[in-house]
């Protein structure tokens, strides 16, 4: 089928590009008349993704991906042309014009795949994949969770499957496209890819099979365990999660994801209830994973395996989960045991406790490398030593910043000590700097009283009673101070820095580059008093300004003893110590 062309030109049109990236996953921050982003086809830690709402058009100046509404969706989501038009079509509520022309190949694809699942699901039922269902009968899959997540077998023939798609009209070119069938390098033609292995049908969001995971039921060591679809056009591991089609109406009612790492673990926390759980489909945790999930999801939880191995994917995966705007905690289970085996042994009251009990993923880095080395003064240099190096591939400057901050709270080490190490750090001078300003123009004395005043919150009380927003000469330290003067004091004195992001997300970052400054010669109480005392200054020397320069010889004393006078009061309110 096709669809006229001046329909498709009205579907783009009515279309928000910027709107339709954004709910995406792609987080854009306004440039002029464009928006700049993180680009979602390439990994890059600068922004070079430009959209440009009113052309209706994107552009990555990185890998110079481009297009209108119909080429990211096809681009991002692994969509055809129709597939795309389609999707935008329902969001403008546009009813679709279609001719009855023949269509493209580009579907045939899917019809094999959705075929292939048929297949290896009926075969399950049959006699030759008995020992497939004794073996799901073993480990305690009932018939409904088999139906659920669509289980089956591939038989041990080496062109079963080939031979019943060719009856379906299926062709060998779209067989090896979706890797259900290999070519012989010794020739001899084509065989099936998976062969006697219990088989787990991996189901994109839309519930359209994209490709498999395999269990060798077989006694052959020279076999892989598990078996998983090549990439292709339509899977791709690392922009895949098992269990999110099954269980997508929890995610989103939950807006929670909890990761685990096998097939049987996501079925097995399924038939527990925690319907939210999803797999990683053969591959460590991936950015593109957490684009991808952050359209649905506000945090995420990872449930690690009781070994070793469980935790190193974990302490790997950490750059890229402090890097995420989700709220990460992470869960170890006991030594030994997995979400599966945990679940048969314990029950769902067990898991609860442990989830409660999750920790914030830097927490969770912070203790596992502390308890290498110890808490004493050597432990936790040697910790500092190993950790920085994993905040600095954080590729996001704020996030990295925030991990920084964070680090150094937990090893109760000072902020300034931590950023000295931090090489990246000391060579972005701008920082989570706001459009527009330079740093020439930012007045030091008031940004040295601000850092004063998030170093030792207790000043809050002085600056309550002595300092006015109006008092600021830079807008942007002046929004800020208001924004803190608003908070709850009780708020104000107990938060984590980190805790601004929530509260004043606007200008959170600004204000962490205030904290980050390397200003504390003196203590904070000193240096905000002297600060405060000439923010008090500037506005008297400015009143009496023309006065002193008046021509008049007895109006010039006059102003020179009035602003003594008024020099002397502050001098008394703000000692020098």
């Amino acid at each position: 089928m096709k669809v006229d062309r001046h329909q498709v030109r009205e579907i783009v049109d009515r279309t928000d590009i910027l709107q339709l990236i954004q709910d995406k996953g792609v987080a854009l921050k306004r440039s002029g008349s464009s928006f700049m982003g993180l680009c979602p086809f390439h990994s890059e830690k600068s922004p070079s993704f430009s959209v440009h709402p009113q052309k209706g058009f994107f552009h990555c100046f990185g890998c110079s991906a481009s297009g209108d509404a119909i080429e990211f969706l096809k681009k991002h989501d692994r969509l055809t042309f129709m597939e795309a038009v389609k999707e935008l079509a329902d969001r403008a509520g546009i009813t679709l014009e279609l001719s009855q022309e023949a269509s493209s190949n580009q579907d045939h694809g899917f019809r094999c795949l959705g075929l292939t699942a048929e297949f290896y699901r009926n075969q399950l039922q049959l006699p030759q994949g008995d020992n497939a269902r004794q073996y799901l009968q073993s480990r305690q899959v009932s018939e409904a969770l088999q139906q659920h997540f669509m289980l089956g077998y591939a038989p041990s023939g080496w062109q079963t499957l080939i031979q019943h798609l060719q009856t379906n009209k299926i062709q060998p070119q779209d067989m090896l496209q979706t890797g259900i069938a290999k070519t012989s390098p010794k020739g001899g033609g084509n065989y099936d890819y998976f062969r006697d292995r219990l088989i787990f049908p991996i189901r994109d969001i839309k519930g359209r099979c994209i490709g498999f995971g395999g269990r060798i039921m077989g006694p052959d060591p020279k076999q892989a365990k598990y078996l998983n679809s090549p990439d292709s056009r339509y899977y791709n591991k690392s922009q895949v999660l098992y269990g999110v089609f099954e269980g997508l109406e929890s995610i989103r009612q939950k807006k929670e994801m909890i990761f685990v790492e096998g097939y049987m673990d996501v079925i097995r926390m399924h038939a527990f209830g925690y319907t939210h759980a999803v797999g990683i489909c053969g591959t460590a945790l991936t950015s593109e994973h957490l684009r991808m999930i952050q359209r649905y999801v506000d945090k995420i939880t990872v449930l690690l395996d009781g070994d070793q191995a469980g935790k190193n994917a974990a302490l790997r995966s950490m750059p890229l989960l402090l890097a995420s705007p989700l709220r990460t905690r992470v869960v170890v289970l006991p030594d030994q045991e997995d979400p599966d085996s945990f679940l048969l042994k314990y029950d769902k009251s067990a898991l609860d406790r442990l989830l409660d009990q999750a920790e914030p993923a830097l927490d969770f880095l912070v203790q596992q490398t502390l308890a290498k080395h110890g808490m004493d003064v050597q432990g936790r240099t040697r910790a500092l030593e190993e950790l920085v190096p994993v905040m600095n591939q954080i590729p996001h400057e704020l996030a990295r910043q925030n991990a920084l901050v964070g680090l150094a709270e937990r090893l109760k080490i000072s902020v300034q000590s931590i950023m000295k190490r931090s090489e990246p750090l000391q060579s972005e001078k701008n920082y989570g700097s706001v459009p527009g300003l330079s740093s020439q123009e930012e007045d030091l004395t008031e940004k040295r009283l601000l850092h004063a005043l998030l170093s030792e919150r207790s000043l809050i009380h002085v600056a309550r009673q002595h300092l006015k927003p109006s008092e600021f000469q830079t807008t942007v330290f002046q929004s800020i101070y208001t924004e803190l003067l608003n908070l709850p004091e009780q708020q104000f004195l107990e938060q984590s820095i980190q805790s601004f992001e929530k509260m004043i997300p606007k200008l959170y970052s600004k204000l962490l580059e205030v904290y980050l400054e390397n200003f504390l010669k003196e203590n904070p109480e000193a240096q905000f008093r002297k600060d405060l005392r000439n923010m008090k200054e500037r506005p008297l020397r400015k009143l009496y300004d023309i006065r002193i320069n008046s021509a008049d010889v007895v109006e010039r004393l006059s102003a020179r003893k009035d602003l003594e006078e008024q020099l002397q009061k502050l001098n008394e309110l703000f000692p020098s110590r």
